[in-house]
């Protein structure tokens, strides 16, 4: 990140004015540097420091408001999910969906089911998961998709199982009182 750093710094992101560009262009960044923080921030990611990496994918988001939107959010949601900031993780994948569906499928689909199947709002799991089934085509990546998402889906019908056997009990105590 040698190259962003010697050309940004806090005081010059406070100077940025608000308009039409992007904060990034009027700092003079390009394309090279916003690729080096994304490449940085999913090192990151992938090195298990998720919270570097949302700052990484916040700064992202603050330079380029416009550029590849999806995926900042699809990155934050995935930092926050493993921060277990789950909710506000749900948030960002929702965020990206919305953005822009077909970039950002399936992961995004599978990433939110996943998320919703921890907060346990199982049914809103189950579109996700049966959207981002719908979202695959043949790939190498696919097809490891494919296995996390049949594993995802073995996992929700064991929780649903597993609440519905709660929630018949409690409602037998309820009934013995």
């Amino acid at each position: 990140m040698w190259l962003f750093r010697s050309r940004v710094s806090v005081a010059k992101l406070r100077e940025v004015p608000s308009g039409r560009r992007e904060p990034a262009e009027a700092l003079k960044l390009g394309d090279l540097a916003r690729d080096e923080i994304a490449w940085e921030a999913n090192k990151l990611l992938k090195a298990d420091r998720p919270a570097e990496a949302l700052a990484l994918f916040d700064l992202l988001a603050a330079l380029w408001p416009r550029s590849s939107p999806d995926i900042v959010h699809l990155g934050r949601g995935v930092c926050r999910q493993k921060l277990g900031k789950l909710v506000e993780a749900d948030e960002s994948y929702t965020a990206a969906i919305e953005l822009d569906p077909a970039a950002s499928a399936p992961h995004a689909w599978i990433n939110r089911g996943e998320t919703r199947i921890l907060l346990g709002r199982f049914d809103d799991a189950t579109t996700d998961l049966a959207q981002a089934r719908r979202s695959l085509t043949e790939t190498a990546e696919s097809r490891e998709l494919l296995l996390r998402l049949n594993e995802l889906e073995r996992i929700l019908e064991i929780r649903r199982k597993k609440f519905a056997r709660i929630d018949s009990s409690n409602g037998e105590s309820k009934n013995q009182e």
